[in-house]
């Protein structure tokens, strides 16, 4: 067996990897146990993992429970689409105003960092973005798409019901919220939408990484069109962009010598 460092992975692989150790890194930072609640998730997640593939390799383990790495080259700018439209869509509904961000979770506003006199109020909205996609997505992509159906199918025997259990239950998460700060009822709809989209481009190609990228394109989206923003902040979603389009092109790349050798 090759050593560890001398092994090749997948892109989703090494993404859930590093959403782990970005969780563990802001949670030191900020001390903020918000990051940990968020970190549960990812843990189970190779934990199912481990223990429904069971074939030692990560790769194969994941994708066993459904995080895979097939279609890539569709998946992202599929994801990106479904993400814009999803703004779109919640911008009819919303028309963008501070309440239409109840949906997405607000690192930036913790008193830790708020408090901070080293950290202004851009870098702060930097590490809200950039949590979006690094913690918020994959964490709650992993336990409301992979953990959720997984035990109510396992439960009730019935897949149909596993996924409308799973999706109550994420529009339930954030009833809560919604109520506590008197968002009006429209916000329900968004719900409904963002719900819709997402179960749709994961049964269209079977990845969950396309319902990520509707998550991480919607929060990005919401927090720029509900906050004033500086510069910094669009740098920060240049490079996210830039890192996407990088992954798109050496997917397509990968596909095309694939289908080359075959």
């Amino acid at each position: 067996m090759k050593p560890l460092m001398q092994q090749s992975s997948t892109s989703t692989t090494g993404y859930l990897i590093l959403s782990s150790l970005f969780i563990v890194i802001l949670t030191l930072m900020f001390k903020d146990p918000l990051y940990i609640v968020f970190g549960i998730p990812i843990i189970m997640v190779f934990a199912l993992a481990a223990s429904v593939g069971g074939k030692g390799s990560s790769d194969e383990d994941l994708a066993a429970i459904g995080w895979s790495n097939k279609h890539m080259d569709t998946v992202i700018p599929i994801g990106i689409l479904g993400g814009i439209v999803a703004v779109f869509l919640a911008g009819l509904i919303t028309s963008f105003t501070q309440q239409s961000a109840a949906i997405v979770p607000d690192f930036s506003s913790s008193a830790t960092i708020l408090s901070a006199s080293v950290i202004t109020p851009s870098i702060a909205m930097s590490v809200n973005i950039i949590s979006q996609w690094l913690v918020v997505a994959p964490s709650e992509e992993a336990g409301y798409r992979i953990l959720a159906p997984y035990a109510a199918n396992s439960i009730f025997k019935n897949l149909g019901f596993a996924w409308i259990f799973a999706t109550l239950l994420w529009v339930a998460t954030h009833i809560p919220t919604f109520i506590a700060q008197g968002v009006p009822n429209s916000m329900y709809l968004v719900l409904i939408m963002i719900a819709t989209i997402t179960i749709g481009l994961l049964w269209y190609t079977g990845n969950i990484m396309s319902t990520i990228i509707v998550h991480g394109v919607y929060n990005t989206g919401v927090l720029l069109l509900s906050n004033k923003v500086d510069s910094l902040t669009f740098y920060i979603v240049a490079i996210i962009i830039m890192i996407l389009f990088i992954a798109y092109y050496s997917s397509s790349k990968k596909g095309s010598r694939t289908g080359a050798r075959t």
